[in-house]
């Protein structure tokens, strides 16, 4: 943004300026009410979320009814393991996938739908503060969102920007609550990590979650100082230079607990994920290699409570035998139940510390 400016002339100017946005743009700022696209992108971009939280949870679902469908048993009459099947844990599973897929399908449409929306209603904000000042057009500040690879730095000037602009209407004494401009660098500096591959899953997710915050702060904003423009009406208060270049910077703190509770919130959101994902593959493994070794001791105590066993069936005995041992002797899933447990529990606790800490700085916020 331009820099205020300086000498007589120049405040002139400025003075002119404001007369001029008081007559004009301070009306239509004082009509501007949240418009339909933001309340139907809201509700679009929620429903994707919850379609996707509940597809992830029908899929472990289906996963884990799906591993109980096969599942082996001695049979003393055949004399050996046999493989039994559950249709009731087949219809479960079926349940639970068809649901899965179903949610796969609509989250993505719901979720591509509520951007659309709110990328319009992001366009309807930047044309509302636009009083000739700002440093992009609405088209432009949306429009550069949708270019591959450039968004990457863009998304710190059409979407990150937007409450730095907000900031600058100081200029024409509206000094209604502006929204967090830390807010939305922390959005973009989780959209960008978010493309990175595997590990970028977490700060994706966590991108996606507070996508809907940053805008309800930017309607609430507007919202704000669309009522003090109203109050106000074409009554400008008395010309101050001073207080046209005056800035108020928010205490060192709130910035301390923004990057505090971004980077718990990413570290958190890794550790649920990876300890979650693979705690159901884990446990997955441990469930099925159970119940087979379940089936061979079962085999193991009906062939040694025989008394003579034909040479077939003694095969057999240790075969089982072997098995058994070879579970006992190896750890490996059962050494890495506890820690991924440990890092899923470990995701929680950071994430609802993040939580906290984002929690006790809007607070402070506001009263501040």
């Amino acid at each position: 943004m331009a820099s205020p400016p300086s000498g007589e002339t120049g405040v002139q100017k400025l003075h002119a300026e404001r007369i001029k946005f008081g007559a004009l743009d301070r009306l239509r700022l004082a009509e501007w009410r949240p418009p339909w696209q933001f309340r139907v992108g809201m509700w679009t971009y929620g429903t994707g979320l919850v379609l996707l939280f509940a597809g992830s949870t029908c899929f472990a679902t289906a996963i884990y009814f799906g591993n109980k469908v096969h599942q082996p048993r001695f049979d003393p009459q055949q004399r050996e393991v046999v493989i039994a099947e559950q249709p009731e844990y087949m219809q479960i599973a079926n349940t639970f996938g068809f649901t899965s897929i179903g949610c796969g399908v609509l989250a993505p449409v719901t979720l591509l739908g509520g951007f659309g929306f709110l990328f319009a209603f992001l366009y309807q904000a930047w044309r509302t503060i636009d009083d000739g000042r700002t440093t992009v057009s609405p088209g432009m500040a949306v429009g550069l969102l949708l270019v591959p690879l450039f968004n990457f730095y863009w998304v710190f000037v059409g979407l990150a920007g937007l409450p730095r602009e907000m900031s600058a209407f100081r200029r024409h004494h509206l000094s209604s609550r502006r929204p967090s401009n830390l807010l939305g660098v922390v959005v973009g500096v989780l959209y960008i990590l978010g493309c990175v591959p595997v590990l970028g899953f977490g700060p994706l997710l966590l991108c996606l979650l507070l996508f809907p915050v940053f805008f309800r702060s930017i309607a609430q904003s507007l919202t704000a100082l669309s009522r003090e423009a109203q109050s106000l009406g074409n009554q400008l208060p008395p010309f101050d230079a001073t207080d046209l270049v005056e800035i108020h910077w928010p205490p060192i703190s709130h910035f301390v607990m923004t990057i505090a509770a971004s980077l718990l919130g990413v570290l958190g959101m890794e550790l649920l994920l990876i300890g979650g994902i693979g705690s159901v593959a884990a446990g997955r493994d441990y469930l099925r290699e159970r119940r087979q070794v379940a089936a061979a001791e079962a085999a193991v105590a009906f062939f040694r409570s025989e008394a003579d066993l034909p040479p077939p069936e003694l095969e057999r005995l240790r075969a089982h035998e072997a098995e058994i041992d070879r579970w006992q002797r190896s750890s490996g899933v059962r050494t890495a139940m506890p820690i991924l447990l440990a890092m899923f529990t470990a995701g929680m606790v950071t994430l609802a510390l993040a939580a906290a800490i984002a929690l006790i700085r809007g607070f402070f916020r506001r009263r501040g």
